[in-house]
């Protein structure tokens, strides 16, 4: 998901870590989550690779892409 939608580089290891701190509770914020991703992708994060996590996850929490496909 956030391959295809959000074209993130690193983007099987962030998910498996995103995934991990979300079953332990630990993604309330979009803070925790810009933290996560920080931690996860290490060194200097371009505010663009935020965007591009952020777009990823709207698109697949609100089902754009199935959209897309009834077009």
């Amino acid at each position: 998901m956030l391959r295809v939608h959000g074209d993130v580089a690193g983007a099987r290891p962030l998910a498996r870590a995103l995934v991990a701190e979300a079953r332990q509770g630990g993604l309330r914020t979009t803070r925790a989550l810009r933290e996560a991703i920080d931690r996860t992708l290490g060194g200097p994060v371009h505010p663009r690779r935020y965007a591009q996590v952020f777009q990823a996850l709207r698109i697949w929490v609100n089902d754009e892409a199935a959209s897309w496909k009834r077009r």
